[in-house]
């Protein structure tokens, strides 16, 4: 994933426009979510963005979510698992929509909290897991704070987590920052990663940790979880666990939404197979990124050309990458310009998500294939995934309800 502009730090005074949709104040500034917008925007003023441009937006692309929330904002009850590495969930616009164990909560017998009380009180076999659990380092704080990739001796904060979190689900409607696609939510934190561990070293057990984390969110109530991550083709034992873990989730009717990668190959050739973007799974929703003016994402950079994976057979549809989100700064929350295919896979997370709060009882099959078949076509993307084009939730949204008969 990228950051693409500059953060700033809060708490700050923000002036809210009149009129807006939702009491967000930068929720303007989302101009991926609301069709209400002109096809040229100029930032606020007193924007996070920093944008002296005109910034061009194609008006197709844009995921008309107010009308969506008309319907729902989403479900307490939905769970949407993260497998990252480490999250600020402290964020002041994240934390109402943090999954809460309950059977890790409250008092125990000894009237002692039982988050801190050292007891795996929900015998699910980990202790004091109350938001997710750190597989990384074993404990159930699955912060932000990893080694920083040149010394095992130093720990830094890390904002890809908290990042594609909040595309998917800072809290809307709040008067704070931005709306997340399902402001209303539970999100379960799982960390899996250290990102560095000494210099030229490779994690090689993350990607053990990752096929405990999936099983462990499938096993503790998730629906939905969301991969902005993708690992090369494993011929040990470890990236066999973690084919194996997501057969489990296909298994338990669990949704894995995945990236397909930033490094414009086509994922239909053996060569460039990764995981999960390339497994089979009929739980697996492959998503590639789209630009701001409806296209395949892509960069020159020298002699190469960068961007979006794609594959006909391999992904399954593509969205809007560029968003304004959440991030970290030392230890206060902030916000920025999150890019890439990492953005783009909590994007449908949550129209996923919201979906599902309208009709729980939805297969992943169902929601694929709504997906898919509510996609606007387009010439360059027909070659690309197999909708052939990007996602239109409001579309997916009104077929779901035409299909369930639901008034």
């Amino acid at each position: 994933m990228k950051i693409k502009i500059g953060l700033l730090l809060i708490p700050l005074l923000f002036i809210a426009c009149r009129n807006q949709i939702v009491d967000d104040p930068l929720f303007q500034e989302q101009y991926y979510l609301h069709a209400k917008v002109n096809k040229k925007v100029l930032s606020h003023p007193y924007s996070f963005l920093n944008r002296t441009d005109t910034l061009l937006i194609n008006p197709d692309i844009l995921l008309n979510m107010p009308e969506i929330w008309k319907v729902t904002k989403g479900s307490k009850e939905i769970v949407t698992a993260f497998i990252d590495d480490g999250f600020f969930y402290q964020h002041e616009d994240l934390t109402g929509n943090l999954w809460n164990n309950k059977g890790e909560t409250g008092l125990d017998e000894k009237g002692i909290e039982k988050s801190v009380n050292g007891i795996d009180d929900d015998k699910n076999g980990y202790i004091d897991d109350v938001v997710g659990y750190d597989f990384a380092f074993n404990d159930p704080d699955p912060d932000c704070y990893v080694f920083d990739g040149m010394s095992n001796d130093i720990i830094q904060p890390y904002w890809h987590g908290t990042t594609v979190v909040g595309v998917y689900g800072a809290v809307g409607d709040n008067g704070i920052g931005i709306s997340g696609i399902c402001p209303n939510t539970s999100i379960m934190l799982l960390k899996a990663g250290k990102q560095g561990v000494g210099m030229f070293d490779e994690d090689s057990v993350k990607v053990a940790r990752i096929a405990e984390a999936i099983r462990y969110a499938v096993d503790n109530g998730a629906r939905i979880i969301s991969c902005s991550w993708y690992l090369p083709q494993q011929d040990n034992k470890y990236g066999q666990a973690v084919i194996e873990s997501i057969g489990y989730a296909e298994e338990k009717g669990v949704l894995m939404v995945v990236c397909a990668g930033n490094y414009y190959k086509d994922l239909d050739n053996p060569e460039n197979y990764v995981i999960p973007a390339s497994l089979t799974n009929s739980n697996i929703i492959n998503v590639g990124e789209l630009d701001l003016q409806g296209e395949h994402y892509k960069y020159i950079v020298g002699e190469d050309t960068l961007g979006s994976n794609y594959g006909i057979k391999s992904v399954d549809v593509f969205c809007v990458g560029e968003t304004p989100t959440l991030t970290n700064r030392y230890n206060y929350s902030a916000y920025c310009i999150g890019g890439g295919t990492s953005c783009a896979t909590p994007v449908v997370s949550g129209i996923c998500a919201l979906m599902l709060s309208i009709d729980p009882e939805l297969s992943c099959n169902e929601i694929r294939e709504i997906l898919i078949s509510t996609s606007n076509k387009t010439p360059e993307l027909m070659n690309s995934c197999v909708a052939g084009g990007y996602i239109q939730p409001l579309k997916a949204v009104n077929e779901l309800i035409t299909r369930k008969n639901i008034k």
